[in-house]
């Protein structure tokens, strides 16, 4: 007995020195990273973009639209899908009253028996207006009909004396909210869109304005993202409305001057303006097989091309019902394996896989042929790679014998762990046409340094449609690997020795 422990005495020295000298090793490697961005093109379309190559913008069709600005949107994600000077600040006219409507309704307007009582500065608006007088009262439900249906320039002012106590008021609240949009390069001044001009705080002058872009934006805001879009919904497809002022003494009639319902299937909104400043403008939007596309037309003609808005209009719809479709962009991405400096990982039951260490003890007892041997190997065996320390302590002879053994090995040297990437629809899909382009980006760093666990966030897989980012998924450390270290060694020495014999 006092023999066996003493060649395990020995043992224990010789794997603590094996083991720490491999530990210690370890932890004198260079750590350096490299972010890579691994660069995989495919064809969304018809079109193919190479790894690392420069994105061109796809040509886009001319429809020869009458509009000075215009935009056709994917409502649903906000993508401009079709543009004409999309960019540029131009009047408005009366569809403005696009985010008065939504602003009173926010606020409660739309709200059963609340009334307003009209000033005189509401009374005073020019043509077109309801014909209110100062001093009546109105439900501002109804005056919403007669802002939207109509398009009557006191009901506006009504309404947004009614929202925020004044005109200038309601204007910053129209800022405010067409900032939180994005909308930055709208300015609004007036409720009912009447071309308007004033400096702000710091001298700048602005005009009473726009971009087709933002008023798309404003208008997908409305119909898909307020929390009062039903309600805005539904009072801009109302054909027909009528009321009278809350006495009951006067009678009113409001008709929906959005012609493109009649002109094609699939409108759910809309609203036209004109000024002198602004020429013919709309902006409405059409549900089609899933799909909802988003218009702005500014400067569409002036007098007697009233029509050519219309014109307009359908053309970009048109364009965008034949060339977008819902596609799935997901594919299956290829993600190898990272290496993990300093890392260390259990290979599996008995050691017996391929490149990596293993550590493993036998200890028997017998009668007369009893022994002891200590064996290390650090050799490379054929194409396997591996170190292993084994001890043998047999006394006796024949069968009569115990054994230990440490079934699990750990892998050192090349240390790799999985990676996974987090989407578990395996569906992307996003309204493209057949010129529309798609990259996907892996983000991944070229090593990692242990510990690692396993769900660890490691990168991304990112992709871009026509340069653009659409979508973002983690990649996450498929599996976990320790540090190799000196206090991880001692660990596992006492592991391997004192938690299993008895001293």
């Amino acid at each position: 007995m006092g023999e066996g422990k003493g060649i395990r005495a020995v043992l224990i020295v010789v794997c603590m020195i094996w083991l720490c000298s491999e530990s210690l090793g370890a932890a004198a490697t260079p750590i350096r990273y490299r972010e890579v961005r691994e660069e995989a093109g495919w064809e969304a379309a018809s079109q193919k973009l190479q790894p690392g190559e420069a994105f061109d913008p796809p040509e886009q069709e001319e429809l020869g639209l009458h509009s000075q600005s215009a935009v056709l949107m994917d409502a649903k994600s906000g993508r401009v899908l079709w543009e004409k000077n999309g960019d540029q600040i131009r009047p408005m006219a009366s569809t403005t009253k696009v985010m008065t409507c939504i602003l009173a309704l926010e606020a409660g307007l739309g709200q059963e028996g609340r009334d307003t009582k009209v000033s005189q500065y509401a009374a005073s608006q020019p043509q077109v207006h309801l014909g209110m007088r100062t001093g009546q009262r109105f439900f501002t439900r109804d005056l919403l009909y007669s802002l939207m249906l109509e398009s009557h320039n006191d009901s506006a002012v009504a309404v947004a004396e009614a929202t925020a106590g004044s005109v200038p008021a309601f204007a910053a609240q129209m800022n405010q909210k067409a900032r939180e949009l994005g909308c930055m390069d709208t300015w609004f001044i007036t409720p009912n869109g009447l071309d308007g001009k004033e400096k702000d705080k710091e001298g700048v002058e602005h005009i009473h304005s726009t971009t087709a872009k933002d008023l798309a934006r404003i208008l997908n805001y409305c119909i898909l993202e307020s929390p009062k879009s039903q309600e805005f919904l539904s009072i801009t497809r109302t054909m027909d409305y009528h009321f009278q002022d809350a006495e009951g003494k006067g009678n009113y009639q409001c008709r929906n001057h959005n012609n493109l319902f009649s002109m094609m299937d699939g409108v759910i909104s809309g609203k036209t303006g004109f000024t002198g400043g602004a020429g013919y403008c709309y902006t409405g939007a059409v549900e089609d097989e899933g799909r909802i596309f988003t218009i702005a037309l500014l400067g569409c003609g002036w007098p007697p091309h009233k029509t050519d808005k219309w014109s307009d209009a359908k053309k970009l719809l048109a364009y965008g019902k034949e060339h977008y479709q819902y596609r799935n962009l997901y594919r299956e991405v290829e993600l190898e394996p990272v290496q993990v400096v300093n890392g260390v990982k259990p290979c599996g039951a008995g050691g017996q896989k391929e490149g990596r260490d293993s550590v493993s003890l036998e200890g028997a007892k017998g009668g007369e042929e009893g022994r002891g041997s200590v064996s290390l190997e650090g050799a490379e065996r054929g194409e396997e790679g591996r170190r292993s320390a084994s001890l043998e302590g047999a006394e006796g002879r024949g069968e009569s014998r115990d054994s230990a053994t440490w079934k699990e090995g750990w892998q050192t040297d090349n240390v790799q762990v999985s990676l996974v990437m987090e989407n578990q629809d395996k569906e992307l899909k996003v309204l493209t046409g057949e010129l529309d382009r798609v990259r996907i980006v892996k983000n991944l760093p070229k090593a990692l340094e242990a510990p690692v666990a396993e769900g660890d966030p490691v990168g991304t897989v990112d992709y871009y449609l026509n340069g653009q980012p659409i979508a973002s998924y983690p990649v996450l450390a498929g599996e976990s690997a320790e540090r190799f270290s000196f206090s991880w060694s001692m660990k596992q020495v006492k592991s391997m020795f004192f938690m299993q014999y008895d001293f």
